[in-house]
Parts: C-alpha cells; sequence; structure tokens
C-alpha cells in the first residue's frame, strides 16, 4: 500500500515539503550567550592559564537539534542536559546568529496546518518554517606534499591570520591563528552553513609574540554575505603550549580524505529572532 502524504512544490515544480519523510523545521534562532571560560591543558598535563571563552546556545525540549550558524567560529561542542541541548562554541563568537532546526513536532500555539501519519507519528507542523538545504560543500584539501608530520596550510587556495593574539601578562584568553577557504556563492544573499562532522589538527606558529606555540584547531563551517566559509578554529580544552623556536610552522596531523559535507541555507527564509516557547 502506498504511503498516505501531503506533499507541498513551488512554481518550478520542487519539493517544499513531504510528509511521508522526517521534516526538520525551524524550533530556535536568536544569538549565543556568554557562558564562561574553559582553560585549555598544559602540555605535561593540568590546567593551563590560557582559557577560551565559551558562548552557548540553549535549545529546551529538542529531539534531533542542528544548528546552521552565520558568522565566524568552527563546529560547536553539543551537550544534552536534562530536557535541554546546549551548544557551545569557543572564541570571538559573540556576534554569531544561530538557526536551530529540530524534527517537527506538535508544539507553538497559534492556528497551523499539523499532520500525523496513517500510525499517528506526527509528520508536520506549518508553525515551523521547514528546513531548505539550498546547496553543499565540502572544502579543499589541504596544501602539499602531505604527511602526517610535515606542516601543511590548511586549504589549496585557503588565507590564514591571528585570530586573538596570544598577549601574555595582559591578558590569558588563548591564542590561535585560523585557516579559512570561501566559496563565492550569490553576493545579494546572506547564508547560514551547517557541518555535521569536523577534523581536527595540530596547529603551531608564532601568534604576534617571539614565542612559538602549539596548539589544537578544529573545524567549521559558517555563512555570511555572499558566501559560505571552510574554517579551522581555536578547539577548547586541549593542549597548548610553546615549543622550540626552530619547530616547522603551520598545521599538522590533519587527515586530507573524507571531508565532511556542509549543507547551507538562505537565512532570508526564516525569522529572526525566533523563539515561541519564551
Amino acid at each position: 500500500m502506498a504511503k498516505v502524504a501531503l506533499i507541498a512544490r513551488d512554481s518550478a515544480g520542487n519539493i517544499l515539503y513531504d510528509t511521508s519523510k522526517s521534516i526538520y523545521g525551524l524550533r530556535k534562532s536568536g544569538p549565543v550567550e556568554y557562558h564562561g571560560a574553559w582553560r585549555r591543558q598544559q602540555p605535561s598535563g593540568g590546567p593551563h592559564i590560557c582559557f577560551d571563552n565559551i558562548y552557548k546556545f540553549t535549545v529546551l525540549n529538542a529531539i534531533s537539534p542542528i544548528v546552521f550558524v552565520t558568522g565566524a567560529c568552527n563546529q560547536p561542542v553539543a551537550s544534552k542536559e536534562g530536557n535541554d541541548h546546549v551548544f557551545y562554541f569557543a572564541g570571538p563568537v559573540s556576534n554569531i546568529k544561530v538557526y536551530c532546526f529540530d524534527i517537527m513536532a506538535p508544539i507553538f500555539a497559534g492556528p497551523a496546518l499539523k499532520t500525523r501519519a496513517e500510525d499517528g507519528k506526527f509528520t508536520f507542523n506549518s508553525l515551523q518554517r521547514p528546513l531548505n538545504v539550498i546547496g553543499t560543500s565540502i572544502s579543499t584539501p589541504p596544501t602539499g606534499p602531505w604527511s602526517e608530520t610535515v606542516p601543511v596550510g590548511g586549504f589549496q587556495g585557503g588565507t590564514t591570520g591571528i585570530v586573538v593574539s596570544q598577549l601574555n601578562n595582559q591578558d590569558y584568553t588563548g591564542g590561535f591563528r585560523g585557516w579559512f577557504w570561501t566559496r563565492a556563492l550569490d553576493p545579494a544573499k546572506t547564508y547560514a552553513a551547517h557541518i555535521p562532522w569536523s577534523r581536527g589538527c595540530w596547529c603551531t606558529g608564532q601568534l604576534n609574540s617571539d614565542t612559538v606555540y602549539r596548539g589544537s584547531l578544529h573545524e567549521g563551517c559558517y555563512g555570511q554575505k555572499g558566501s559560505i566559509v571552510h574554517c579551522f578554529w581555536t578547539s577548547p580544552e586541549t593542549t597548548y603550549g610553546s615549543v622550540y623556536s626552530t619547530t616547522p610552522q603551520n598545521i599538522t596531523a590533519l587527515t586530507v580524505d573524507p571531508r565532511p559535507s556542509c549543507s547551507y541555507i538562505d537565512v532570508s527564509e526564516y525569522p529572526y529572532p525566533f523563539n515561541p516557547q519564551l
């Protein structure tokens, strides 16, 4: 027997939603809030004096939420805390915008179209704007020749720069160098991006001082006006310390393949901020 479903299409015949499949809808959108400081780790063990500032985005009573982000950051640390899902972002990320989508559920008050499958399972809620992924992107590989020990650049055709300087005796915010590769899209649109999993690596370099530091980065993907950006960005609560000045600089211990396929959305399709549970 064929499944009974509600299918909506746009004027070009593209499917907007199909209730025979799991549909993700907007659960919440908004800014992050400051959470606190997470200390990095000494190479010899124990907490470091240097730390990363941590910001969080909390979603109440979600089922299986995912986040798309506008603004520079990497993949957040996701945590299930009681009935809440919390996404922790590290570094200078106070201005990012987060769009959280979840499996549609019978939530939010007001007139709405809500559907269920023949077995009673909830399938659609018009109060949750459906997730519309308009494209995916995979970054370029690192610069070569690649090996586990020879330092490389994070992306072929990419750029690098110090995101946070290491200003000892002035500010013990942990320094780090970021790596970025941009995929140009429609310059008139602003995007948010989601990375389903990420790679980690070591990064060795000077951070606006004579001292050479080695710390950990992990991957991210975020949207901005006209493009999405693949990046390597600070990885909190990981090992960090100075190394010999003759230590080769750049990225090491980075997996080349596979690389994550990141999806992105046009943020004009979604309200911001959006949190009907308030």
